[in-house]
């Protein structure tokens, strides 16, 4: 839909009179002022069941109004993929509010790749949000909130602006990403409602490589809680190598992080990484938790955390990585250096178990402070007494705390 008339130059536009909107199709083209609007509830499906490549793209203007926005969804019954959708928002840029491209959910839900039963994998989908385009009242923006979500993509830039509650991109997978960059982008939450980067949301998944960038002096502000690679897999799943990200003059405010947390039964987590760096870099915790690397039963080795180069990370209340409840947590890092400067409220954590075991299950854990500042109360390097009454641990074994 597109192009303007020729006697009046009124653009193209389809009002659909608080309406369901509902066809099949795998491209959908917007532009030049072109618009939907006064839609109740959109739902693109897929031709034959199945995703293939397909395209939805705003631009020039273009704008679509609506309660509800479902982008390449399946039908119900058998076994189904919702895979390589890309629906890019491009804006003009300079373009006033309200001739800026963009779409408004009204206080419902956008989804991208969505399938309507369980068997379903949804799969290498990307939302692209550039040249000052924006998304807007969604209380839930999501790609591929479903069983084996892997490889699905969120990117604002160049400007880009979103007001919308929560996020998910990717569930119960791996590689799922979203991507926050450029002076002038924004992304800006509801405050209550939480964000979920490759978080597992049914009983099975391993998440992995799942990550949160925020850089070049972009905004990510009022979001709850932060979800990244986590599972709350009962059937002992692990989870390795999720990350977030904060550097370059960005400035973010959460609550609680959870980065890498394995699941309940021999679950292990390793090598996830928080990385906060550069001059006029801020993160305000905003008095929530950070875990970095949480193996339940398993193993919580190799997780760090690291705030460098004049960044600051503030408002934490406690702060803990590399946490196991029964296994072994070893080689987890802490390290404040280069003018960082961070303030927690309470201890901070680093190799901790709460096993009985007679052999000490905490090594090698370190918090280094090498030309940076800790504020609050003294970091420590810990390990919790056993529970149940039992024999209270041997001494914990650790790299270093230091001020250097």
């Amino acid at each position: 839909m597109y192009g303007k008339s020729k006697t009046d130059g009124s653009v193209s536009g389809w009002d659909a009179g608080g309406n369901n909107i509902s066809f099949s199709a795998r491209n959908l083209t917007l532009k030049d002022g072109a618009y939907i609007g006064n839609a109740a509830q959109i739902h693109v499906y897929m031709p034959n069941n199945y995703a293939g490549r397909a395209e939805h793209t705003l631009s020039g203007g273009a704008q679509i109004s609506c309660n509800w926005y479902v982008g390449g969804t399946t039908w119900n019954g058998g076994l189904h993929y919702a895979t390589n959708m890309l629906f890019t928002l491009r804006g003009v840029p300079g373009a006033k509010i309200e001739e800026q491209t963009r779409i408004d959910v009204r206080g419902g839900q956008f989804h991208l790749a969505k399938r309507h039963d369980g068997n379903c994998h949804a799969n290498f989908n990307s939302l692209l949000v550039t040249d000052g385009a924006r998304v807007d009242g969604a209380a839930w923006l999501c790609i591929s909130h479903e069983i084996g979500g892997i490889g699905n993509s969120m990117r604002f830039e160049k400007g880009a602006q979103s007001s919308c509650g929560g996020i998910i991109v990717g569930s119960n997978g791996w590689t799922n990403t979203l991507t926050i960059t450029g002076a002038g982008t924004g992304v800006y939450g509801w405050g209550a409602c939480d964000m979920y980067v490759g978080a597992v949301t049914y009983n099975w998944g391993k998440p992995h490589y799942n990550g949160v960038r925020v850089s070049d002096g972009a905004v990510l502000h009022g979001v709850g809680t932060v979800h990244i690679g986590r599972t709350n897999s009962e059937h002992g799943e692990s989870d390795y190598q999720n990350y977030l990200h904060i550097s370059s003059g960005a400035k973010v405010q959460t609550k609680s992080v959870y980065l890498g947390i394995g699941g309940s039964k021999n679950g292990a987590s390793s090598n996830n990484w928080l990385r906060v760096e550069g001059n006029g870099t801020v993160w305000d915790a905003n008095g929530g938790f950070v875990i970095a690397g949480y193996g339940a039963s398993g193993l919580a080795v190799s997780n760090t955390m690291t705030v460098t180069d004049g960044a600051v990370a503030t408002n934490i209340v406690q702060l803990q990585c590399g946490r196991s409840e029964w296994g072994t947590a070893f080689g987890n890092r802490v390290v404040f250096s280069n003018g960082a400067r961070v303030r927690s409220q309470n201890t901070v954590q680093i190799g901790m178990s709460h096993s009985q075991g007679e052999e000490a299950p905490c090594d090698n854990n370190a918090i280094v402070v090498a030309g940076g500042e800790k504020g609050g109360n003294p970091p420590h390097v810990v390990r919790e007494r056993g529970g149940g009454g039992g024999p209270g641990p041997p001494p914990c074994r650790f790299g270093a705390v230091e001020k250097v």
